[in-house]
């Protein structure tokens, strides 16, 4: 992976699928932070592209890789607070506009499945505990040795499209 390529395929994110414009209407809820989230979001996504397996990667590639140019640095624990503060309303039009630009560009209809486009739901639940939660948290009574104790927990449901050389999100 040269910084060429990277340079190209920066182009083609921005020809094809407008991709600073899709930066721009990226949000999360942190205030005053030092470090801007669609810098993290546009680290991620690259190294997404790039076949990155880990947050760890991805920091390096940003902090002396061919990234650090193109992206510049940020540690995997502020990808990993960024991320989970997104704005899920700014993902979902962000989504949107990519699945509509990818159907207008004729990625869509030529899918695993022929003509058919098949979406896939995914679900999971992170940070559960007995203790610590925060005013989003789900609450579910769990039994135990001790009697019914309640359980905080997130869920994370996503709609991809399914097919294609990489799942397309939908929603979430």
């Amino acid at each position: 992976m040269g910084a060429s390529l990277i340079r190209s395929f920066a182009g083609y994110l921005d020809k094809v699928f407008h991709f600073q414009e899709f930066l721009a209407g990226v949000s999360d809820r942190r205030r005053a932070p030092r470090i801007d989230g669609q810098r993290v979001v546009k680290g991620v996504v690259y190294g997404t592209v790039f076949r990155l397996r880990a947050l760890a990667a991805i920091e390096r590639e940003c902090r002396t890789g061919l990234l650090k140019k193109r992206v510049g640095p940020f540690s995997d624990d502020t990808a990993g607070y960024v991320l989970d503060r997104l704005d899920p309303a700014s993902l979902r039009r962000g989504w949107f506009r990519l699945a509509r630009l990818m159907k207008r560009n004729g990625w869509i209809r030529t899918g695993r499945f022929g003509s058919l486009v098949v979406g896939v739901v995914d679900a999971i639940e992170t940070l559960a505990s007995y203790r610590r939660h925060c005013d989003r948290c789900l609450v579910r009574q769990v039994k135990g040795a001790d009697g019914t104790v309640p359980q905080y927990y997130h869920r994370v449901v996503v709609l991809c499209l399914s097919g294609y050389a990489a799942p397309i999100p939908v929603d979430l």
